[in-house]
């Protein structure tokens, strides 16, 4: 997408970020006493300066045949980004000429950050899934859900 005004534009993987991918928020709630207690909410993503570049940042690396590192505190929504992509990939492909092979490798450091219950990567990738199955024409290309793991 490309704003006429100034030329600005969001990279695709950010457009399907920001438009198809469901996050668990924390929400803050004061109560009347003055406490505060914290919930959480699936919702869409919002658009942080952050997240605006971390995509530009990762389509730079793909358009230069490049890898990318990133190190940064929790709660930035990394794993969220990644899941999206992952399901972006998984269902649509990469581009034109890629969209029949539609593979991706998920690698950490420790088999949490992929798979553990509430925070792991592949479980918020399949969330992504079953909301783009349920919403969307997007995932009717595939056949069987197929999602292993290594520990």
């Amino acid at each position: 997408m490309v704003r006429e005004s100034d030329g600005e534009w969001i990279t695709g993987d950010m457009y399907f970020f920001l438009n198809y991918t469901i996050m668990k928020k924390v929400v803050i709630t004061k109560l009347k006493n003055g406490r505060e207690i914290e919930t959480k909410s699936e919702d869409v993503p919002e658009c942080w300066e952050g997240i605006y570049w971390r995509f530009h940042y990762l389509h730079q690396a793909r358009e230069n045949h490049a890898h990318a590192a990133e190190i940064s505190s929790r709660r930035k929504g990394k794993s969220y980004t990644l899941a999206s992509m992952i399901a972006k990939m998984t269902s649509l492909g990469i581009n034109d000429i890629l969209s029949k092979k539609r593979a991706c490798s998920v690698v950490a450091s420790s088999s949490d950050y992929l798979t553990k219950p509430g925070q792991g990567v592949l479980e918020k990738f399949e969330i992504n899934m079953d909301h783009l199955s349920k919403h969307t024409q997007f995932p009717s290309a595939m056949s069987q859900k197929s999602i292993s793991t290594m520990q």
